[in-house]
Parts: C-alpha cells; sequence; structure tokens
C-alpha cells in the first residue's frame, strides 16, 4: 500500500512511517500541512495517517484533498484532544474511517492501516460494479 503520513511532531512521524515500511508499505513522511498537500497534489495514496494538529494548521483541509484524489480511500485521523468526542469529525470528511490516539503504538497503527486498506480493496469492486451515475454519487 502506498501511505502518506503527515505528523509535524518530529518523534511521532518517523516511528509511524518506520514502522509502516517495516511492514512492508511503500510510505511517504510529510512534516508540514505545505508538505502533505504537495504530496497529495503529486502522488495517488492509498492511505493517508493525518494528525489533526498540525502546529498552526488542522489536518482536515488535507484529509478533503485527499478524499477528492481519492474518494473511496480511508484516512485515519490522528488526535491528542478529547475536543471531537461525540464522532463530529466523522461528518467533516466522507474519508475519515477511524480517529485514533496521537500515541497509539506504532505496531497497533500498522494493524489498523492494513485493516482499513485491506477493507478499502474488498469494498472496490463492489463499488465499480454500479452503474456510473451512482459511482459518481458515492
Amino acid at each position: 500500500m502506498k501511505i502518506l503520513v503527515v505528523e509535524c511532531d518530529p518523534a511521532l512521524g518517523p516511528a509511524w512511517a518506520a514502522a509502516l515500511t517495516a511492514a512492508g508499505h511503500g510510505v511517504t513522511l510529510a512534516g508540514s500541512m505545505e508538505e502533505g498537500g504537495q504530496a497529495l497534489l503529486t502522488t495517488l495514496y492509498d492511505l493517508v495517517v493525518v494528525d489533526l494538529d498540525l502546529g498552526e494548521h488542522s489536518g482536515i483541509p488535507l484529509v478533503n484533498l485527499f478524499a477528492i484524489r481519492n474518494p473511496r480511500r480511508p484516512a485515519l485521523l490522528m488526535s491528542g484532544s478529547r475536543l471531537f468526542s461525540r464522532g463530529e469529525l466523522f461528518r467533516l470528511c466522507a474519508n475519515i474511517s477511524m480517529v485514533l490516539p496521537r500515541g497509539i503504538c506504532p505496531s497497533e497503527l500498522v494493524a489498523v492501516a492494513e485493516h482499513q486498506g485491506a477493507r478499502a480493496e474488498c469494498m472496490a469492486p463492489l463499488a465499480r460494479s454500479l452503474p456510473a451515475d451512482v459511482q459518481r454519487a458515492i
């Protein structure tokens, strides 16, 4: 799987990227919203892992950009906040498949990413079998 990790914390981003790479995935690490946006504009990814808090910026615009480029692919949103404890984030973008704590163990992140990626792959043939006008609507 091609995965984009967008995390501005110099300890977390490389740890997540290393764990995903060790599991056999092609990983691009972006340390800012700007780097993440540039990566999304130049490459199609199967999955993104984006921190909700990217310093002075929110990660939501990146997830929305990913949704425009890959409408059926999952996005994992990382958060260190309990501010959105009622699931409000899922209404902001259809691609958000899970919101995970920033302190997640890298091996657990790998397991979640692989599960969400496999789930999206299983749904792809079903989506392709629908009429074109329905495919555009979902």
